[in-house]
């Protein structure tokens, strides 16, 4: 057995033990003598570096090759030069709703989930859209987002959820826009 293998088992078993509920439970751990095999790994398209989520907000890392080319809707169109996308198959749940498997679980009932690429780790340049489509339903897509600190071209998108109801964040970019990036750093977190 692989040893991160293991490192996932393991997690996982002591999440079921402690009774949580959380839906993915992974730890990548990367020491300064292994980054450049890391790097390696990163550049080879091997999925998304995910790490655990707390309760209430999570990190996602997904590899510039892991978005698929082309576009997922009609939000961000391929003649405004959008052409990568990356669906979070993992689901932010509304208020009162029951959690199942593939989700980040809403124990708290938050009303609100927002998914934002604003972070120093994604550059300047970079231009990204952020798509929260309900689970059937309607989308609500934002981009370039003058609060974002870092950079007005990154994105910050809020959502009012409904009870009962299951979200999906479909992240797009324009890869013109990501010379030299070999990740787009993804944080989510539900509020009021």
């Amino acid at each position: 057995m692989k040893p991160y293998v293991k490192l996932v088992l393991t997690c996982a078993a002591i999440a079921g033990i402690a009774g949580l509920t959380a839906c993915i439970c992974i730890n990548v751990k990367v020491s300064n003598a292994e980054s450049a095999g890391a790097e390696k790994s990163a550049a080879s398209g091997k999925g998304p570096i995910i790490i655990p989520p707390s309760p209430t907000s999570g990190i996602l890392i997904p590899l510039v090759g892991d978005f698929t080319q082309g576009t997922s809707g009609t939000c961000f169109p391929k003649a405004e030069g959008w052409d990568r996308y990356f669906i979070i198959t993992t689901n932010f749940l509304g208020p009162n709703t029951t959690p199942g498997p593939n989700c980040y679980t809403n124990d708290q009932n938050f009303t609100k989930v927002t998914v934002d690429t604003c972070d120093a780790a994604n550059g300047t340049t970079l231009e990204t859209g952020i798509n929260i489509q309900q689970v059937p339903g309607t989308a609500k897509c934002r981009t370039n987002t003058p609060a974002c600190a870092e950079s007005s071209k990154l994105t910050i998108n809020t959502r009012t959820m409904t009870s009962g109801a299951k979200y999906r964040a479909i992240i797009h970019y324009k890869s013109t826009t990501a010379t030299g990036l070999t990740f787009i750093k993804v944080n989510w977190h539900y509020h009021n």
